[in-house]
């Protein structure tokens, strides 16, 4: 073998080497090619499944509030539609009336019971009471009572040695059984409901009317609070209220809250279903009371929030000069302007 020839033979082999190793590179960067498409299409495939499942979780946790807002919804519709007075928001206040129409009717059935038993005690038995005292009072076991001149006497004698303390306590004590009397507790009771407490009897027959008067504007008062109340969620929610039924739903609450403003907007009395005075007390109480659970609220560190927030609540629907006025407006109105 010539030295060409073995230069040739090693020249093939060489160029043979470097066919080989450049098949093999080939492969490896095909390989490596294939490797990272499948590994795309995998990290493709997983974000397009996250994708979906983040959609579906947002579609149902918008679902789920969605429904959560109608069954609150439902909720505050149906104490509108309940007449029990345990639905209403002034239950608090109601109570309070029944307990002092409760004390009134007790105040004033006190005497007539007294009167009555009097009245219906028999004859016989008053008889035989006095049968009684006359043999005991000749047996000696009790002694005759003075006679009314003796009493007339000693109380002269009494009078002119008697302090001026002393005649002005029983005057006190005589006025105090003529007017009778109510505890600090009570007398503040009555207070906060706007009423003057009662002494005497008539004053407890004028007060008993006063009360049903009042128990009919503050549960009146507490329905129009329910209706705000829903005006408001509905303005506050974020899914019903882009839909059209809950729109109309929304209007229709504000357009009956318009209506009643407009009823006692006025002078006039007609149409009214409650008596305008005992309406502006029974605003002026949930009014009160509102502030005391948000000042209650505050020193708790909670936040308090009432329909009286954002301008459409008490105020709304009219003050203590002009109940059910116009001087507070709904948003809507409002943003027109």
């Amino acid at each position: 073998m010539t030295d060409m020839q073995k230069m040739l033979r090693e020249r093939a082999e060489k160029q043979a080497k470097y066919e080989e190793e450049k098949r093999l590179r080939k492969e490896q960067r095909e390989k490596e090619k294939e490797e990272r498409r499948l590994r795309e299409e995998e990290y493709a495939r997983k974000q397009e499944e996250r994708r979906e499942k983040i959609a579906a979780n947002k579609k149902a946790m918008e679902e789920g509030l969605r429904q959560a807002e109608i069954d609150t919804l439902a909720k505050i519709q149906a104490s509108i539609e309940d007449d029990d007075i345990g639905s209403n928001p002034m239950f608090g206040v109601l109570e309070q009336i029944a307990f002092l129409e409760k004390l009134c009717n007790k105040k004033l059935e006190a005497p007539a019971e007294e009167e009555t038993k009097v009245e219906q005690a028999p004859e016989e038995t008053k008889g035989g009471q006095k049968n009684e005292l006359d043999q005991k009072l000749k047996k000696g076991a009790i002694m005759a009572a003075p006679s009314k001149e003796t009493k007339m006497a000693e109380l002269a004698v009494n009078l002119s040695k008697g302090k001026k303390g002393n005649k002005k306590q029983r005057k006190n004590q005589q006025d105090n059984k003529n007017e009778g009397t109510l505890d600090f507790s009570t007398v503040k009771k009555f207070g906060a409901l706007k009423l003057a407490p009662p002494l005497t009897n008539e004053e407890y027959e004028r007060t008993l009317k006063e009360l049903t008067t009042l128990r009919q504007a503050v549960i009146y008062w507490g329905k129009i609070q329910q209706r705000i109340k829903k005006v408001k969620y509905l303005r506050d929610s974020r899914k019903i209220i882009h839909e059209e039924e809950y729109q109309n739903q929304c209007k229709e609450e504000e357009e009956f809250i318009d209506k009643e403003k407009s009823k006692y907007s006025g002078e006039s009395t007609e149409g009214h279903e409650v008596d305008a005075e005992k309406l502006k007390a029974a605003q002026i109480i949930y009014r009160e009371n509102t502030m005391r659970q948000a000042w209650a609220a505050e020193d708790e560190g909670d936040d308090y929030q009432s329909s009286d927030d954002e301008g459409f609540g008490a105020d709304d629907a009219g003050d203590e000069e002009n109940p059910l006025g116009e001087e507070a407006k709904p948003d809507r109105e409002r943003r027109k302007q």
